[in-house]
């Protein structure tokens, strides 16, 4: 089912539902309807006729189930992410360990809710993926962090999270730990690459997430 066209830009998250289930669909449907920024453009039960919808309409995010006939969600997301890297995927799975959500994200998804935590994750979920950022649910963060990020960060990279969090810019933050602004420099850009970030508000959001520092 596709609904009237909305705008792509300067208008609400245009959101493509993907579940071979329609009760969920419904629900989640009812979920977004009351959020002015964000609108479902469409519902499929398939994920190659979900493919096929993305090709042509383009929407900003589609939420996507891992299990489904005909080509399951994983697939898809392979698919759509080279094709249409404007569309972001939001994974929706039952499944509690990282090791699906670190699939997922290989495949090309920005984002992983488990179904039992819709209620509480899918609105945020849906607006961090549209604004290109990653998402990971609470339940699941930690394990996941741990295995995306090979390289631990270090003690001293959390104590740039902190400062940054605090809101001390660069000279700031090197008066605080005796070093230089131009080390500070190559510090935060060290920080940036392991991360994923781009720039500094990224970090301590991906950071707080993924239960490295506190806000």
């Amino acid at each position: 089912m596709v609904y009237p066209e909305s705008p792509r830009t300067g208008g609400p998250i245009t959101t493509l539902l993907v579940d071979d289930h329609e009760l969920l669909r419904d629900g989640l449907r009812r979920l977004i309807e009351d959020q002015p920024d964000i609108t479902v453009v469409g519902e499929l039960d398939d994920g190659q006729g979900a493919l096929e919808l993305v090709r042509r309409c383009k929407p900003r995010v589609v939420v996507l189930d891992l299990q489904m006939p005909c080509m399951d969600g994983l697939e898809v997301a392979r698919q759509i992410a080279p094709e249409v890297p404007s569309t972001k995927i939001l994974v929706l799975s039952t499944f509690h360990n990282s090791g699906q959500a670190i699939r997922a994200f290989e495949a090309g998804a920005s984002g992983y809710v488990l179904k039992t935590s819709i209620r509480r994750e899918l609105l945020e979920g849906i607006r961090t993926v549209a604004r290109g950022k990653r998402f990971v649910c609470a339940e699941i963060a930690k394990e996941v962090a741990a295995q995306l990020f090979e390289e631990r960060l270090t003690e001293r990279e959390i104590q740039l999270l902190n400062l940054i969090a605090e809101g001390n810019q660069n000279k700031q933050i090197a008066w605080s730990l005796d070093l230089s602004e131009n080390t500070i420099k190559g510090l935060l850009k060290t920080l940036f690459q392991k991360l994923g970030a781009r720039d500094r508000t990224h970090a301590v959001v991906l950071a707080s997430r993924l239960g490295w520092i506190r806000l």
